[in-house]
């Protein structure tokens, strides 16, 4: 295959803002029955994403630290922002604190808080104060964390070329099943990036195709035994 027959993910461009919308679409560029194939694409898009989600981070270590510094300093300029306002503003946010569904309280009390509790009430702001307890704990808490961030130097989870194949796996199954040819072609390959992005992954599928490619000899047996035996049950349901 040239490098003009070549589709990289980067060049999808969706349609539609929906994702369903896109799946749909592209069913029917390729000549798929659209109630039996869109749920399918629908289903292996959702699973993708979920499984995604729980392999972790994508961020570098010292990414990582850059985000908890950023929450550290935040934290501290909003403190210190709150704390230089009007006393009659000070006030009125105390009020309204108190008065919310999200009034700061600590559980244990602080025995020093408690000490000067009947004080901090005089002056309006114990709220206000107890407020500026959080963020200076966030402030430090952050701190501490970033200290201890472990990890890659580099952007990106480690992938290996098995990973890559597997988020291939039931795109694979599917095009099987709808006599789609599985390897680097544009009609797999744009069902594969059409499927990534509707599970809002931003990954160029072919590393995975030319990965997963060495495992069809082995597979497209299994899944032609498999199709054989789902025709035998819905023929045995259907007698003639």
């Amino acid at each position: 295959m040239s490098k003009k027959d070549k589709t990289k993910s980067g060049n999808f461009r969706p349609v539609y803002a929906d994702a369903t919308e896109n799946l749909r679409l592209l069913c029917r560029e390729l000549n798929l029955p659209v109630e039996d194939a869109l749920p399918r694409l629908q289903s292996i898009a959702e699973e993708l994403s979920q499984s995604e989600t729980h392999r972790g981070s994508d961020k570098s270590a010292p990414a990582r630290k850059n985000d908890l510094q950023r929450v550290a300093t935040q934290a501290r300029r909003l403190w210190n922002t709150i704390n230089s306002l009007d006393t009659d503003d000070s006030r009125v946010l105390n009020r309204l604190f108190r008065g919310s569904s999200v009034r700061i309280t600590l559980d244990p009390p602080d025995p020093l808080r408690e000490a000067f509790k009947p004080s901090l009430a005089l002056t309006g702001k114990d709220q206000v104060y107890l407020l500026g307890d959080v963020l200076l704990t966030l402030e430090e808490l952050a701190n501490q964390v970033g200290k201890r961030v472990e990890g890659p130097q580099k952007g990106g989870r480690p992938q290996t070329k098995a990973t890559a194949a597997m988020r291939i796996y039931e795109i694979a199954r599917f095009a099987h099943h709808y006599a789609i040819p599985v390897g680097r072609n544009n009609r797999f390959i744009r069902l594969c990036q059409a499927v990534f992005h509707a599970a809002d992954l931003n990954i160029d599928p072919e590393p995975g195709v030319k990965e997963f490619a060495g495992w069809m000899p082995d597979l497209e047996p299994v899944w032609a035994a498999e199709a054989e035996a789902d025709n035998d049950q819905v023929s045995g349901q259907n007698p003639p």
